[in-house]
């Protein structure tokens, strides 16, 4: 498999997310993601 750039990795996460959820849940998951810390 193919080595893929951090740049896409990211278009294709989002695609992924707004075709799975829609732009506006797709969205707010980003939004949770960046506003919560993971490692607890």
């Amino acid at each position: 498999m193919k080595q893929l750039t951090d740049t896409e990795i990211r278009v294709n996460g989002i695609t992924a997310l707004i075709a799975s959820w829609g732009e506006v849940q797709a969205e707010r998951f980003i939004s949770l993601i960046l506003r919560e810390p993971f490692d607890d």
